[in-house]
């Protein structure tokens, strides 16, 4: 929840084809309640979707950012966004809100049906 002061929706550019896009046309009737899974293989993998990640992370605080804070009767929310590392963990990814720490998942086997049962039990 710390980039809620630093980060803006404002802040991000997207491009489909060439052309200016949205957030809203690479994820259609995304809300506050949706989930993003990143599946990652090697070291530094999820670094690729780190934009996209805090992109998102700043439109879901979007949703809620008059009642955020620290102080009493503010809300202190993270998002349900998660890395999912296969084989072993290979960083942590808390400084772009992917928190608490078990949204860091190891899948032990590159096997994937269980990345698919690791996806399917977080709701992604």
């Amino acid at each position: 929840m710390h980039t809620i002061e630093t980060l803006k929706s404002k802040d991000f550019d997207f491009e489909i084809n060439g052309q200016k896009a949205s957030l809203k046309e690479i994820f259609p009737g995304f809300n506050e309640n949706d989930r993003i899974g990143i599946v990652t293989r090697t070291p530094g993998g999820s670094m690729g979707a780190n934009a996209l990640i805090m992109s998102a992370l700043t439109w879901f605080y979007d949703f809620f950012r008059p009642e955020l804070g620290d102080d009493p009767g503010k809300l202190r929310i993270y998002p349900d966004y998660f890395v999912l590392h296969v084989g072993k963990r290979y960083m942590n990814h808390t400084m772009i809100d992917v928190w608490p720490p078990h949204k860091d998942v190891v899948v032990e086997e590159d096997d994937p049906e269980q990345i698919l049962e690791a996806i399917n039990d977080r709701g992604i």
